[in-house]
């Protein structure tokens, strides 16, 4: 009875001993996944890369040359079907708020067609075209991606959805805080 009860405790023992491992190799790869999300985009204050790039006139524009006032970057790709009806809605947006804040498409036409982007109306700052340094810099995986930089050259942050960027624009929101 006696053994019976020792093979038991050090089953229980290496049961628990089991368990504590995948608790800890848990742990470590939830640290990795997290420590992999935020190098894989920019993160809240980070300073961003400045970049020159060229917009439709082959002229070179630097992020320096357009800090005057917070951006709001679009970044599509000329092959994204999604994308068209995103930049329709931001040219409506930079309609509403662009004297305050400076919209601007970033298109790349990395391993796509060279669609035709149809804009439409719009108030952009500059319509600019995307490098490979840019993308890797900026971090962009998908399209399309919105990027809110302030005027210090800081990250505010990604934005998923034309329609949330007026919970960062539209001062009657900002100032009541209600909900987008």
């Amino acid at each position: 009875m006696l053994i019976l009860a020792l093979v038991i405790c050090l089953l229980i023992v290496l049961v628990l001993s089991k368990l504590w491992i995948v608790l800890v190799k848990g742990e470590i790869l939830k640290k990795s996944y997290i420590t992999r999300i935020r190098e894989s985009q920019l993160n809240n204050g980070d300073i961003v890369e400045s970049f020159v790039l060229r917009n439709p006139s082959q002229e070179n524009v630097k992020l320096d040359d357009l800090l005057d006032r917070n951006i709001a970057l679009l970044v599509i790709d000329t092959g994204c079907d999604v994308c068209d009806t995103d930049l329709i809605e931001f040219a409506e947006e930079s309609l509403t708020y662009g004297h305050a804040y400076s919209f601007i498409p970033v298109i790349s036409s990395r391993g796509s067609s060279p669609n035709k982007i149809n804009i439409g109306e719009h108030n952009f700052r500059e319509i600019l075209f995307a490098d490979k340094k840019f993308l890797k810099d900026y971090k962009i995986n998908l399209f399309p991606t919105f990027i809110l930089i302030n005027t210090e050259g800081r990250f505010i942050s990604y934005v998923s959805y034309t329609r949330e960027l007026k919970g960062f624009f539209d001062p009657n929101i900002v100032a009541t805080k209600q909900s987008i």
